[in-house]
Protein backbone atom coordinates (compact mmCIF):
# COMPACT_ATOMS: atom_id res chain seq x y z
CA UNK A 1 0.00 0.00 0.00
CA UNK A 2 1.35 3.42 -0.97
CA UNK A 3 0.70 6.40 1.25
CA UNK A 4 2.26 9.90 1.51
CA UNK A 5 3.88 10.34 4.94
CA UNK A 6 6.08 12.72 6.89
CA UNK A 7 9.49 11.21 7.71
CA UNK A 8 12.35 12.52 9.83
CA UNK A 9 14.99 14.08 7.59
CA UNK A 10 17.60 16.60 8.65
CA UNK A 11 17.99 19.35 6.06
CA UNK A 12 21.41 20.96 6.14
CA UNK A 13 20.24 23.62 3.68
CA UNK A 14 17.26 24.93 5.63
CA UNK A 15 16.69 28.56 6.49
CA UNK A 16 16.43 29.33 10.17
CA UNK A 17 17.82 28.15 13.45
CA UNK A 18 17.15 24.38 13.22
CA UNK A 19 20.51 23.52 11.67
CA UNK A 20 22.33 25.60 14.28
CA UNK A 21 22.01 22.45 16.37
CA UNK A 22 25.00 21.21 14.36
CA UNK A 23 27.26 24.20 15.06
CA UNK A 24 27.84 27.00 17.52
CA UNK A 25 28.26 30.61 16.52
CA UNK A 26 29.70 33.74 18.07
CA UNK A 27 26.80 35.81 19.44
CA UNK A 28 24.52 33.99 16.99
CA UNK A 29 26.35 35.35 13.95
CA UNK A 30 29.50 33.55 12.76
CA UNK A 31 30.52 29.90 12.94
CA UNK A 32 32.60 29.12 16.00
CA UNK A 33 32.80 25.32 16.49
CA UNK A 34 30.84 22.07 16.11
CA UNK A 35 28.04 21.77 18.61
CA UNK A 36 28.41 19.24 21.46
CA UNK A 37 25.58 17.23 19.87
CA UNK A 38 27.47 16.96 16.58
CA UNK A 39 30.61 15.83 18.38
CA UNK A 40 28.61 13.21 20.28
CA UNK A 41 27.05 11.85 17.07
CA UNK A 42 30.43 11.70 15.31
CA UNK A 43 32.13 10.05 18.30
CA UNK A 44 29.33 7.50 18.78
CA UNK A 45 29.28 6.60 15.09
CA UNK A 46 33.06 6.16 15.11
CA UNK A 47 32.87 3.84 18.10
CA UNK A 48 30.07 1.60 16.83
CA UNK A 49 31.33 1.60 13.24
CA UNK A 50 27.87 2.10 11.72
CA UNK A 51 25.09 4.71 11.57
CA UNK A 52 23.06 5.29 14.70
CA UNK A 53 19.79 3.29 14.72
CA UNK A 54 16.99 4.74 12.62
CA UNK A 55 13.47 4.99 14.06
CA UNK A 56 10.55 4.16 11.81
CA UNK A 57 8.20 7.12 11.17
CA UNK A 58 5.64 4.87 9.46
CA UNK A 59 5.08 1.84 11.68
CA UNK A 60 6.57 -1.66 11.92
CA UNK A 61 6.47 -2.71 8.26
CA UNK A 62 7.16 0.02 5.74
CA UNK A 63 9.81 1.44 3.44
CA UNK A 64 10.56 4.71 1.70
CA UNK A 65 13.19 6.50 -0.37
CA UNK A 66 14.77 9.78 0.64
CA UNK A 67 16.92 12.12 -1.45
CA UNK A 68 18.80 14.98 0.21
CA UNK A 69 22.09 16.86 0.07
CA UNK A 70 24.88 16.26 2.58
CA UNK A 71 28.69 16.07 2.70
CA UNK A 72 30.65 13.11 1.34
CA UNK A 73 34.29 12.16 0.86
CA UNK A 74 36.00 11.10 -2.36
CA UNK A 75 39.23 9.42 -1.24
CA UNK A 76 42.20 8.17 -3.25
CA UNK A 77 45.75 6.94 -2.73
CA UNK A 78 48.41 9.66 -2.90
CA UNK A 79 48.98 13.17 -1.57
CA UNK A 80 47.46 15.87 -3.77
CA UNK A 81 48.91 18.61 -1.55
CA UNK A 82 52.21 17.18 -0.22
CA UNK A 83 53.14 20.42 1.51
CA UNK A 84 50.34 19.81 4.03
CA UNK A 85 52.02 16.62 5.23
CA UNK A 86 54.92 18.18 7.14
CA UNK A 87 55.59 15.84 10.04
CA UNK A 88 58.97 17.35 11.07
CA UNK A 89 57.61 18.77 14.31
CA UNK A 90 55.76 15.54 15.09
CA UNK A 91 58.91 13.38 15.25
CA UNK A 92 61.01 15.67 17.47
CA UNK A 93 59.75 13.98 20.61
CA UNK A 94 60.38 10.52 19.24
CA UNK A 95 63.73 11.25 17.67
CA UNK A 96 65.01 11.07 14.08
CA UNK A 97 65.02 7.26 14.12
CA UNK A 98 61.19 7.41 14.08
CA UNK A 99 60.86 9.49 10.92
CA UNK A 100 58.48 9.27 9.17
CA UNK A 101 56.02 8.66 12.02
CA UNK A 102 53.56 5.75 11.87
CA UNK A 103 50.71 8.19 11.29
CA UNK A 104 50.38 11.86 10.48
CA UNK A 105 47.23 13.60 9.20
CA UNK A 106 46.42 17.21 8.42
CA UNK A 107 43.66 19.35 7.01
CA UNK A 108 44.16 20.81 3.56
CA UNK A 109 42.41 22.55 0.68
CA UNK A 110 43.10 20.67 -2.54
CA UNK A 111 41.14 23.41 -4.32
CA UNK A 112 41.01 26.91 -2.79
CA UNK A 113 37.56 27.46 -1.17
CA UNK A 114 35.23 30.14 -2.43
CA UNK A 115 35.47 32.15 0.81
CA UNK A 116 38.87 31.78 2.42
CA UNK A 117 37.89 34.30 5.07
CA UNK A 118 35.12 32.01 6.37
CA UNK A 119 35.81 28.30 5.95
CA UNK A 120 39.15 26.72 5.00
CA UNK A 121 40.83 23.31 5.15
CA UNK A 122 37.88 21.20 3.99
CA UNK A 123 39.90 18.17 2.91
CA UNK A 124 41.89 15.42 4.66
CA UNK A 125 45.37 14.07 3.96
CA UNK A 126 47.25 11.40 5.88
CA UNK A 127 50.52 9.48 5.82
CA UNK A 128 50.86 5.88 7.03
CA UNK A 129 54.09 4.01 7.73
CA UNK A 130 54.47 0.40 8.88
CA UNK A 131 56.94 -0.24 11.70
CA UNK A 132 58.77 -3.51 12.30
CA UNK A 133 61.15 -4.21 15.16
CA UNK A 134 60.91 -0.60 16.26
CA UNK A 135 61.97 0.89 12.90
CA UNK A 136 60.02 2.24 9.89
CA UNK A 137 59.74 -0.06 6.89
CA UNK A 138 62.09 1.04 4.12
CA UNK A 139 59.27 1.64 1.58
CA UNK A 140 58.72 5.10 3.06
CA UNK A 141 55.02 4.62 3.75
CA UNK A 142 52.07 5.85 1.72
CA UNK A 143 49.58 8.72 1.57
CA UNK A 144 45.86 9.13 1.01
CA UNK A 145 43.71 12.18 0.22
CA UNK A 146 40.00 12.70 0.91
CA UNK A 147 38.21 15.58 -0.80
CA UNK A 148 34.93 16.86 0.66
CA UNK A 149 31.94 17.26 -1.67
CA UNK A 150 28.40 18.55 -1.50
CA UNK A 151 26.56 15.43 -2.68
CA UNK A 152 23.06 14.12 -3.18
CA UNK A 153 22.30 11.04 -1.07
CA UNK A 154 19.63 8.63 -2.32
CA UNK A 155 18.80 6.45 0.67
CA UNK A 156 16.46 3.47 0.95
CA UNK A 157 14.90 2.92 4.40
CA UNK A 158 13.19 -0.40 5.19
CA UNK A 159 11.57 -1.26 8.54
CA UNK A 160 10.45 -4.85 9.19
CA UNK A 161 9.22 -5.44 12.71
CA UNK A 162 12.00 -4.31 15.04
CA UNK A 163 14.68 -4.47 12.32
CA UNK A 164 15.76 -1.35 10.43
CA UNK A 165 17.74 -1.40 7.19
CA UNK A 166 19.33 1.79 5.81
CA UNK A 167 20.95 1.36 2.40
CA UNK A 168 22.59 4.13 0.39
CA UNK A 169 21.51 3.47 -3.20
CA UNK A 170 23.99 5.99 -4.56
CA UNK A 171 25.81 9.22 -3.75
CA UNK A 172 26.07 11.79 -6.53
CA UNK A 173 28.74 14.50 -5.99
CA UNK A 174 27.45 17.92 -7.02
CA UNK A 175 30.37 20.26 -6.24
CA UNK A 176 33.30 20.69 -3.91
CA UNK A 177 32.10 21.45 -0.39
CA UNK A 178 34.23 24.61 -0.29
CA UNK A 179 32.76 25.73 -3.63
CA UNK A 180 29.07 25.57 -2.72
CA UNK A 181 26.80 28.35 -3.98
CA UNK A 182 29.24 30.41 -6.06
CA UNK A 183 26.71 33.25 -6.29
CA UNK A 184 27.56 35.16 -3.14
CA UNK A 185 25.24 38.11 -3.64
CA UNK A 186 23.10 37.04 -0.65
CA UNK A 187 23.87 37.88 2.97
CA UNK A 188 24.84 35.44 5.69
CA UNK A 189 21.59 36.03 7.56
CA UNK A 190 18.12 37.28 6.78
CA UNK A 191 18.09 41.11 6.95
CA UNK A 192 16.33 42.65 9.96
CA UNK A 193 15.82 39.24 11.61
CA UNK A 194 15.88 39.34 15.41
CA UNK A 195 17.16 37.00 16.70
CA UNK A 196 19.50 36.32 13.80
CA UNK A 197 18.23 33.84 11.20
CA UNK A 198 20.96 32.49 8.93
CA UNK A 199 20.41 31.97 5.21
CA UNK A 200 20.23 28.51 3.66
CA UNK A 201 23.67 28.99 2.12
CA UNK A 202 25.32 29.84 5.44
CA UNK A 203 23.56 27.02 7.28
CA UNK A 204 24.73 24.52 4.65
CA UNK A 205 28.35 25.73 4.74
CA UNK A 206 28.48 25.87 8.54
CA UNK A 207 26.75 22.50 9.03
CA UNK A 208 29.01 20.73 6.53
CA UNK A 209 32.06 22.30 8.10
CA UNK A 210 30.94 21.36 11.62
CA UNK A 211 30.62 17.70 10.62
CA UNK A 212 34.08 17.64 9.01
CA UNK A 213 35.52 19.62 11.92
CA UNK A 214 34.21 17.00 14.35
CA UNK A 215 35.77 14.19 12.33
CA UNK A 216 39.07 16.09 12.39
CA UNK A 217 39.06 16.04 16.19
CA UNK A 218 39.34 12.23 16.02
CA UNK A 219 41.56 11.85 12.95
CA UNK A 220 43.83 14.91 12.52
CA UNK A 221 47.16 14.74 14.35
CA UNK A 222 49.99 12.26 14.74
CA UNK A 223 51.00 8.92 16.19
CA UNK A 224 54.68 8.60 17.08
CA UNK A 225 56.93 6.06 18.74
CA UNK A 226 59.28 7.19 21.49
CA UNK A 227 62.67 5.94 22.60
CA UNK A 228 62.18 7.12 26.17
CA UNK A 229 61.59 3.97 28.29
CA UNK A 230 59.83 6.05 30.95
CA UNK A 231 56.95 6.93 28.63
CA UNK A 232 54.48 4.96 26.55
CA UNK A 233 56.01 3.67 23.35
CA UNK A 234 53.04 5.00 21.29
CA UNK A 235 52.09 8.63 21.74
CA UNK A 236 48.98 10.27 20.20
CA UNK A 237 48.74 14.00 19.56
CA UNK A 238 46.06 15.01 20.34
CA UNK A 239 44.89 12.28 22.69
CA UNK A 240 41.42 12.23 21.07
CA UNK A 241 42.64 10.39 17.95
CA UNK A 242 40.63 7.16 17.62
CA UNK A 243 42.74 5.12 15.23
CA UNK A 244 42.40 2.08 17.46
CA UNK A 245 38.59 2.16 16.95
CA UNK A 246 38.91 2.02 13.16
CA UNK A 247 39.73 -1.01 10.97
CA UNK A 248 42.72 0.70 9.33
CA UNK A 249 45.15 -0.56 12.01
CA UNK A 250 45.81 -4.22 11.30
CA UNK A 251 48.16 -5.12 14.16
CA UNK A 252 50.07 -3.40 16.94
CA UNK A 253 52.83 -4.63 19.25
CA UNK A 254 53.94 -1.87 21.58
CA UNK A 255 56.47 -3.75 23.67
CA UNK A 256 59.26 -1.58 25.05
CA UNK A 257 61.96 -3.42 23.11
CA UNK A 258 60.56 -3.82 19.60
CA UNK A 259 57.37 -1.82 18.97
CA UNK A 260 55.66 -2.72 15.71
CA UNK A 261 52.67 -1.26 13.87
CA UNK A 262 51.00 -2.55 10.71
CA UNK A 263 48.33 -0.81 8.67
CA UNK A 264 45.93 -2.49 6.26
CA UNK A 265 46.64 -2.35 2.52
CA UNK A 266 46.74 1.22 1.29
CA UNK A 267 44.09 0.63 -1.38
CA UNK A 268 41.65 -0.49 1.34
CA UNK A 269 41.93 2.73 3.38
CA UNK A 270 40.07 5.20 1.08
CA UNK A 271 36.75 3.27 1.16
CA UNK A 272 36.92 3.16 4.98
CA UNK A 273 37.13 6.96 5.25
CA UNK A 274 34.39 7.40 2.65
CA UNK A 275 32.07 5.07 4.58
CA UNK A 276 32.99 6.83 7.84
CA UNK A 277 31.57 10.14 6.61
CA UNK A 278 28.59 8.33 5.05
CA UNK A 279 27.72 6.69 8.38
CA UNK A 280 28.01 9.99 10.26
CA UNK A 281 25.85 11.71 7.65
CA UNK A 282 23.19 8.98 7.90
CA UNK A 283 23.17 9.32 11.69
CA UNK A 284 22.39 13.03 11.30
CA UNK A 285 19.92 12.68 8.40
CA UNK A 286 17.74 10.16 10.25
CA UNK A 287 16.97 12.64 13.00
CA UNK A 288 19.64 11.92 15.60
CA UNK A 289 20.32 15.65 15.77
CA UNK A 290 16.89 17.16 15.24
CA UNK A 291 13.67 15.12 15.05
CA UNK A 292 11.57 18.26 14.59
CA UNK A 293 12.44 18.42 10.89
CA UNK A 294 10.68 16.21 8.39
CA UNK A 295 10.01 15.84 4.68
CA UNK A 296 7.11 14.45 2.67
CA UNK A 297 7.68 11.18 0.84
CA UNK A 298 5.74 8.12 -0.23
CA UNK A 299 5.86 5.19 2.20
CA UNK A 300 5.19 1.61 1.10
CA UNK A 301 3.34 -0.32 3.80
CA UNK A 302 3.27 -4.11 4.08
CA UNK A 303 2.24 -6.81 6.56
CA UNK A 304 2.88 -10.51 7.10
CA UNK A 305 -0.76 -11.60 7.26
CA UNK A 306 -2.01 -14.22 4.80
CA UNK A 307 -3.60 -12.68 1.72
CA UNK A 308 -5.77 -14.57 -0.79
CA UNK A 309 -5.87 -13.50 -4.41
CA UNK A 310 -8.81 -14.77 -6.48
CA UNK A 311 -9.53 -15.07 -10.17
CA UNK A 312 -13.00 -13.56 -10.36
CA UNK A 313 -14.14 -15.55 -13.43
CA UNK A 314 -12.86 -18.86 -12.07
CA UNK A 315 -14.39 -18.11 -8.66
CA UNK A 316 -17.86 -17.47 -10.15
CA UNK A 317 -17.57 -20.55 -12.36
CA UNK A 318 -16.67 -22.87 -9.47
CA UNK A 319 -19.19 -21.55 -6.97
CA UNK A 320 -21.85 -21.06 -9.67
CA UNK A 321 -21.66 -24.70 -10.74
CA UNK A 322 -21.78 -25.86 -7.11
CA UNK A 323 -24.75 -23.63 -6.37
CA UNK A 324 -26.55 -24.80 -9.52
CA UNK A 325 -26.11 -28.49 -8.66
CA UNK A 326 -27.30 -27.85 -5.09
CA UNK A 327 -30.41 -26.03 -6.31
CA UNK A 328 -31.12 -28.82 -8.79
CA UNK A 329 -30.93 -31.41 -6.00
CA UNK A 330 -33.25 -29.32 -3.84
CA UNK A 331 -35.72 -29.06 -6.73
CA UNK A 332 -35.67 -32.82 -7.33
CA UNK A 333 -36.15 -33.41 -3.60
CA UNK A 334 -39.19 -31.12 -3.51
CA UNK A 335 -40.69 -32.94 -6.47
CA UNK A 336 -40.05 -36.27 -4.71
CA UNK A 337 -41.85 -35.06 -1.58
CA UNK A 338 -44.94 -34.14 -3.56
CA UNK A 339 -44.86 -37.35 -5.60
CA UNK A 340 -44.56 -39.45 -2.43
CA UNK A 341 -47.63 -37.87 -0.85
CA UNK A 342 -49.34 -41.29 -0.80
CA UNK A 343 -46.46 -42.94 1.07
CA UNK A 344 -48.76 -43.90 3.91
CA UNK A 345 -51.21 -45.86 1.73
CA UNK A 346 -54.74 -45.33 0.60
CA UNK A 347 -55.48 -42.73 3.25
CA UNK A 348 -53.46 -40.23 1.29
CA UNK A 349 -51.40 -39.18 4.30
CA UNK A 350 -48.39 -36.94 3.77
CA UNK A 351 -44.69 -37.24 4.48
CA UNK A 352 -45.23 -36.37 8.15
CA UNK A 353 -46.93 -39.74 8.56
CA UNK A 354 -43.71 -41.50 7.61
CA UNK A 355 -41.96 -39.81 10.50
CA UNK A 356 -44.82 -40.58 12.90
CA UNK A 357 -44.72 -44.26 11.87
CA UNK A 358 -41.84 -44.88 14.20
CA UNK A 359 -43.28 -42.87 17.08
CA UNK A 360 -46.75 -43.63 18.44
CA UNK A 361 -48.32 -44.56 21.84
CA UNK A 362 -48.37 -48.27 20.91
CA UNK A 363 -44.61 -48.32 20.46
CA UNK A 364 -44.04 -46.26 23.58
CA UNK A 365 -45.61 -48.99 25.70
CA UNK A 366 -43.16 -51.64 24.50
CA UNK A 367 -40.55 -52.85 26.99
CA UNK A 368 -37.38 -53.29 24.92
CA UNK A 369 -35.51 -54.73 27.90
CA UNK A 370 -37.49 -57.97 27.69
CA UNK A 371 -35.63 -60.91 26.14
CA UNK A 372 -36.86 -62.43 22.96
CA UNK A 373 -38.42 -60.99 19.86
CA UNK A 374 -41.33 -58.59 19.64
CA UNK A 375 -43.22 -58.97 16.39
CA UNK A 376 -44.36 -55.73 14.73
CA UNK A 377 -46.42 -55.02 11.66
CA UNK A 378 -46.68 -51.92 9.55
CA UNK A 379 -50.24 -50.99 8.88
CA UNK A 380 -53.27 -49.03 10.05
CA UNK A 381 -53.17 -48.68 13.82
CA UNK A 382 -56.64 -48.95 15.32
CA UNK A 383 -55.90 -46.64 18.24
CA UNK A 384 -54.61 -43.97 15.82
CA UNK A 385 -57.76 -43.95 13.71
CA UNK A 386 -56.28 -46.04 10.95
CA UNK A 387 -53.05 -44.06 10.59
CA UNK A 388 -50.28 -46.20 9.17
CA UNK A 389 -47.46 -46.97 11.63
CA UNK A 390 -45.55 -49.82 13.21
CA UNK A 391 -47.43 -51.73 15.91
CA UNK A 392 -48.12 -55.15 17.32
CA UNK A 393 -50.31 -57.28 15.04
CA UNK A 394 -53.20 -57.26 17.49
CA UNK A 395 -53.30 -53.45 17.42
CA UNK A 396 -53.57 -53.22 13.64
CA UNK A 397 -56.52 -53.41 11.36
CA UNK A 398 -56.54 -56.18 8.79
CA UNK A 399 -53.52 -55.96 6.47
CA UNK A 400 -50.10 -54.41 6.85
CA UNK A 401 -46.57 -55.69 6.40
CA UNK A 402 -45.00 -57.74 9.13
CA UNK A 403 -41.67 -56.81 10.74
CA UNK A 404 -40.03 -57.53 14.07
CA UNK A 405 -38.21 -55.71 16.83
CA UNK A 406 -35.47 -57.61 18.63
CA UNK A 407 -35.45 -57.12 22.39
CA UNK A 408 -32.32 -57.21 24.54
CA UNK A 409 -31.02 -60.56 25.71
Amino acid sequence: MLQPSQVHAKSLHSIGGATVLLYESVDGYEYYAPSPLTQQIVGATLLVGQPLPATSPCGRNCSYLMSTNAPSYSCSVGAQNPSALNWTSAVIQGGPQFSPPPYFAAKADITPPIREDLFTNWDYQAHYTNYTQGLPVADGGYNITCIAYNSTYNVNYTFAGTTASVVVDDIVPQQLAGQMFPNMSGAFWIPDSDPVVHTAWYNAMASYYAILDSIAAYTIGSMILTADPSTEKVHYTPSTILLGQTPIMQAANTSAQTPSLTWILVEDIPPIFESLLQNITLSILTGAADRSQSMMTTCIYSNNNTHFVYNERRLWLTYGLGLGVALLCDFIGIIALFQNKAFGGATGSNFGDFLAATRNPELNELNLNESGRIRLKYGPVLSEGGRYAFGRPDTLAVGGKESSLLGSM
